[in-house]
């Protein structure tokens, strides 16, 4: 992001350099530009998945 910053890469480029959509990096580099470099990790870590079972009901088994 830095080097899109610097306008030596473009957004076309770092498209195809990080094998995402040129719509996908926008928004990531909108992300980027608000958050900093937090912004670029993702909102899900640490997060349980949605079809995980609760702890009550793995006890059960």
């Amino acid at each position: 992001m830095q080097q899109i910053d610097k306008n030596i890469l473009t957004l076309k480029g770092a498209s195809k350099e990080f094998a995402l959509s040129l719509r996908q990096t926008k928004r990531i580099r909108k992300r980027y530009l608000l958050e900093g470099a937090n912004g670029l990790i993702s909102k899900h870590v640490g997060k349980p998945g949605p079809n995980q079972v609760a702890p009550e009901e793995k006890l059960k088994y």
